[in-house]
């Protein structure tokens, strides 16, 4: 191939690459919005994509093999001293002697230009994408009519995985041609194929890495997750275009290409590795990498904000790294060498570069200025990306030599041409890509913890190093191997098991740490916090300190209900909140749901003191799946459903605040049921919660607005709609005496109709002005709050202290006395003394409704803020 048309192929490589990381990246999200946000999810349509493109790339190899090539021109001279003026090689030998079977025209056509087919499978690529950009408007029905039942059990699981391979299995199958075919075509005509098709595989990751940055970086932002598909279908067709246009100018007449002299022209180089080996190591690279780069992703938790962001970023840094591996291998000192032996030393380089990269990341991210205070979202993707390539980079370049050297290793076998390598290869590779991420999140993490698991990830690349030595023979790189192995086993996996998941510098005692696909769950202790749940080392998820600001979190909904007996709670963390809908005397059944098995694990058996009912009241059901998913799977179940304080920028927690969202829970209403959404004040900007309340407004038509306490440093509020129903003050005094008689509810507050009122807001019945709403085509409040968090805007701006008293003079018609007693709190809490030994608390305490100070029934230490009675 010229040169001129060569700069072509490698452009598309570039774009085919970029359209293929967005669409990964748009796939995954677009799928977690209908089947949960649990990492099983994501997981899934992660295995499935790389089970199309193995797939892809066999069917390309295969597809290849029966095109119709140009006539041989016969090489002659010193170019090719071994051939014969007649002679052709043995792979254009088997080919023309073939027989040539009838196919229909266009398809006989197609066949005889492998840029045509390339052609078509990029137009397949966008065509094969609608039907996931328009998932959310076609699969509305499909949780309504699986129902609990069948979604809790098996059937939910297979629909589940029909889903992921029904939309992401045919476009990604299209992907796996591009690689095989374009390196056919671009290495016939060239006795040294490995440099142009190592080139086009850089070319193509490097072009993931753009593509990544832009999807994240801009297109999202700028046009939504739909614009963004769009956007890269479009790409897919340009390069569609691009094939064609190839295609149609039709192929360079190649060149006689014989294997042995491709040996002559790399003394050294023999077949020491068979095709079945380059396969077997092409499947463990594919393996290998993705366990580590599962695994980096939770280590990276551990020191920046669990986020869109970050593991984007984290992504195209090891894209980028892999890019660089394929451009080493492909320079001549690489090609002159016998990729063979090579492989042995970039093994043994790899295991020992991994076992020291956690180590240098610990030492990094506490010695680097704070990464969540980064000034600026480029500030922080600029240090992310300084921490990652210091502490990891050099590991995985080696690491992603291994594939190429492999690749350089099976083009040089007898009758394999670029097609039957690659897309061999491509094929094992994606196979092991996918069993990586299985055994990280099954086996290793579970097993044996998150730093360890690199150790026994570099182990296996130190064992491989062996048996390979041993296959060639090189008794030093046997010793190597072993040396490397030993290393990782004995000595790296205790030493690195030693290293902290939770910060030990803030105090915190730590009972038990579980690791799984959600991350890093850990039980702590504080003595100010009482025992709590720590995710990944950025996130309380409850602690006993809260109990009784969590209980009321039930509490409340189930009051303004008149006859609540059916209640869905959508989140467990420590599980006194759902436990505290049990105390209520109507109560027939309480469900439970919560995303990750390792929450509910930890909160059975750490904090049954606040939560024995959940899990042995026979009314409680404890469900480990999405909230979404399920209570979309519920219509007209429910009387009563709360939603927990979710972390406005965690990976998918920003969808249950989405309009889409609220309509299902809507739906999952009986007439007349009540819906509380918490939300977290301290973690939302003014902006973020009018998005919240409109997106509200437009499926419940107003909404009620309430605080769980006086103190307006974390401040939690909920807003509470009704399906067919509305605020009745009346109906909830009633239910707060019938409860305050039966004696389950020791809140003062909660046992008086008067205490309920002191908590309400304002009733909002139009959204805020300039408000846009939350879907999950824009994805607002997530992407908003995460950008907030890796600038290190932390609580700035957002709806806590100064700022919530501000906006609620502003905006609540909360009652006179309730204004009064949240100044008094914040002023209290600013001088560090309680409210209760003020001048101002005592004639507060005068002020508060006589049914409520005279209730000595009532457990005081549950009221929420300093102001205590004098009994």
């Amino acid at each position: 191939m010229r040169n001129d048309r060569l700069v072509i192929v490698l452009g598309l490589a570039l774009a085919g690459g970029g359209a293929a990381l967005a669409h990964q990246l748009l796939w995954t999200r677009r799928l977690i919005d209908l089947l949960g946000a649990g990492h099983e999810a994501a997981a899934r349509v992660f295995g499935v994509f790389f089970l199309g493109l193995a797939l892809g790339s066999a069917a390309a190899a295969m597809v290849v093999a029966r095109t119709r090539p140009h006539p041989p021109t016969p090489a002659s001279g010193p170019e090719n001293p071994h051939s014969h003026p007649n002679e052709t090689n043995s792979s254009d030998r088997q080919l023309l002697s073939r027989p040539r079977q009838k196919l229909p025209g266009l398809v006989a056509g197609m066949m005889r230009r492998p840029w045509w087919i390339l052609g078509m499978m990029e137009l397949g690529i966008a065509a094969l994408a609608i039907p996931v950009a328009l998932l959310p408007w076609w699969t509305a029905w499909l949780w309504p009519a699986l129902g609990q039942d069948a979604l809790a059990g098996p059937a939910g699981g297979w629909v589940k995985l029909a889903v992921s391979l029904a939309c992401v299995l045919p476009p990604s199958f299209c992907m796996g041609f591009f690689i095989p075919v374009a390196a056919h075509e671009i290495s016939r005509g060239v006795n040294d194929r490995g440099g142009r098709a190592l080139g086009l595989y850089a070319a193509n990751t490097l072009g993931g890495v753009a593509g990544l940055a832009v999807t994240a970086g801009w297109l999202i932002h700028a046009f939504g997750f739909l614009g963004a598909m769009i956007a890269a279908m479009l790409a897919n067709i340009a390069v569609a275009a691009g094939c064609f246009w190839l295609g149609r100018r039709g192929g360079d007449a190649p060149q006689h290409v014989d294997a042995a002299v491709e040996i002559a022209r790399h003394p050294g180089t023999g077949m020491a590795l068979s095709r079945r080996g380059c396969q077997a190591l092409a499947f463990f690279s594919g393996m290998a990498v993705l366990a580590v780069e599962v695994l980096l992703v939770l280590l990276l938790g551990l020191a920046i904000p669990v986020s869109f962001y970050g593991p984007a970023a984290m992504l195209a840094v090891v894209i980028f790294a892999l890019a660089v591996a394929a451009g080493l291998a492909a320079l001549p000192w690489c090609r002159r060498r016998d990729p063979a032996q090579l492989v042995v030393g970039v093994l043994v380089v790899a295991a020992l570069l991994l076992v020291v990269s956690p180590w240098w990341f610990h030492g990094l991210a506490s010695g680097l200025p704070s990464l969540v205070k980064a000034g600026s979202a480029a500030g922080f993707i600029g240090k992310l990306t300084i921490l990652i390539s210091l502490s990891f980079g050099l590991a995985m370049v080696a690491a992603g030599l291994v594939f190429p050297l492999v690749a350089l290793a099976a083009e040089r076998h007898p009758n394999d041409d670029g097609a039957r390598a690659w897309g061999g290869l491509l094929a094992w590779n994606g196979l092991g890509a996918l069993a990586g991420a299985e055994l990280s999140y099954r086996f290793l993490l579970p097993a044996a913890g998150l730093h360890a698991a690199f150790a026994w990830v570099a182990c296996g690349y130190a064992v491989v190093a062996v048996i390979v030595a041993l296959r060639l023979r090189s008794l030093p790189g046997a010793a190597a191997g072993v040396a490397a192995a030993a290393c990782c086993a004995l000595l790296a996996v205790p030493w690195l098991d030693r290293l902290p998941v939770v910060n030990p510098h803030v105090g915190l005692k730590t009972h038990e740490v579980l690791a799984g696909r959600e991350g890093i769950v850990a039980v702590v202790e504080h003595p100010a916090l009482g025992k709590a749940i720590l995710l990944s080392n950025q996130y309380l998820l409850g602690s006993t300190s809260a109990r009784w600001s969590q209980e009321r979190q039930a509490h409340l909904p189930m009051l303004l209900h008149p006859l609540p007996r059916r209640a869905g709670f959508l989140g467990v963390a420590t599980g006194n909140t759902p436990a505290a809908a049990l105390a209520h005397t109507a109560v027939e059944a309480v469900d439970a749901v919560e995303i990750s098995p390792l929450m509910v694990d930890a909160a059975r058996r750490h904090f049954a003191v606040i939560n024995a009912p959940l899990f042995a009241d026979a009314r409680a059901r404890v469900v480990v799946e999405d909230g979404r998913t399920w209570f979309a799977a519920s219509p007209g179940r429910y009387d009563v459903i709360a939603g927990d304080l979710f972390q406005p920028w965690g990976p998918g927690e920003g969808r249950l605040f989405s309009i889409e969202h609220f309509r299902a829970v809507r739906e999952a209403l009986a007439d007349g049921g009540v819906f509380c959404q918490w939300l977290p004040g301290h973690q939302l900007s003014a902006a973020e919660f009018d998005s919240i309340t409109a997106s509200f407004i437009e499926v419940f038509g107003s909404a009620e607005l309430f605080a769980d306490g006086f103190s307006p440093q974390a401040p939690s509020i909920a807003l509470v709609g009704w399906k067919n129903g509305s605020l009745d003050w009346q109906a909830a005094a009633t239910r707060c005496d019938h409860e305050r008689r039966a004696g389950g509810i020791m809140d003062p507050l909660m046992r008086h109709g008067d205490g309920l009122q002191l908590l309400h807001l304002a009733s909002i019945s139009k959204p805020p002005a300039n408000a846009i709403a939350n879907t999950l085509n824009n994805n607002r409040v997530e992407l908003s709050a995460g950008r907030r968090q890796i600038r290190g805007a932390g609580q700035s701006g957002t709806l806590h202290g100064g700022a919530w008293l501000a906006w609620l003079r502003e905006n609540a018609s909360q009652p006179p006395l309730a204004t009064r007693l949240r100044e008094a709190e914040h002023h209290a809490y600013s001088r560090r003394e309680p409210l209760a030994t003020s001048t101002s608390g005592r004639t507060l305490w005068a002020e508060l409704p006589a049914a409520i100070t005279s209730d000595t029934g009532a457990d005081w230490n549950r009221w929420p803020g300093t102001l205590r009675p004098r009994h």
